[in-house]
């Protein structure tokens, strides 16, 4: 009898600390606001809410060794090919005086990593001058290989097979991935913030979201 209450207790805790994870998952991505501001990018939504399946995962796993054996959600869609380059795409022919002092277009875009912003419309910065700041504090996934901004929501992984460690940016023993659902196996891995100053730890050190629930001490 005391054997089944502790199965249950321990079956119960599991559906908490998922429950958990998936609020923090949600409420990180709701917290981007002035930094992300600066970095103005777009990535596509897409209508997949009422699409459920059950994906495994490989050999992704946290700092402190945890791994994700199954996720359940929309399925994962393939992300943009990702490269190594920061650069203006498209430029508009009319041009304008910003008050960093230089003149250049209306608007423009950009392709970062891979993934294209939306059109900068504004009057402070020069695409020269947005383009240098890009390449000064935005970072590449570990996994995907596309951009980091600062005011994203970042995950920690261990080094492994699937992470790239000719473009990973790491914390310590780790490397920082990004929260994109086509590319984080779990919201749990979510571990803190990236800024413009580096990586802003949530939970203290290198300690994911899981972790910090399942290891109250894992400081590091």
């Amino acid at each position: 009898m005391n054997v089944e209450i502790s199965q249950v207790i321990l079956i119960a805790c599991g559906i908490g600390l998922v429950a958990i994870c998936i609020i923090l998952f949600i409420n990180e991505l709701r917290c981007r606001r002035k930094e992300k501001e600066l970095f103005d990018q777009s990535h596509e939504a897409t209508d997949e809410a009422a699409r459920i399946t059950v994906c495994t995962t490989t050999n992704v796993s946290s700092p402190h060794g945890l791994k994700v054996v199954a996720s359940a959600g929309p399925p994962k869609d393939p992300l943009p090919e990702s490269h190594d380059q920061i650069r203006v795409i498209e430029r508009s022919e009319k041009q304008r005086k910003y008050k960093c002092s230089h003149s250049g277009p209306k608007t423009f875009k950009l392709d970062v990593y891979g993934s294209r912003t939306k059109p900068f419309e504004q009057k402070d910065e020069c695409s020269d001058c947005v383009l240098a700041r890009y390449r000064k504090h935005v970072i590449r996934c570990a996994l995907c290989g596309l951009d980091i901004v600062p005011g994203d929501g970042v995950a920690l992984y261990s080094p492994g097979p699937e992470t790239h460690p000719e473009y990973a940016t790491k914390i310590g023993d780790s490397v920082i991935g990004c929260l994109r659902w086509d590319c984080c196996p779990s919201g749990g891995f979510f571990a803190g913030n990236w800024s413009e100053e580096g990586f802003k730890p949530r939970f203290g050190g290198e300690v994911t979201a899981a972790e910090s629930l399942m290891f109250p001490t894992a400081k590091t």
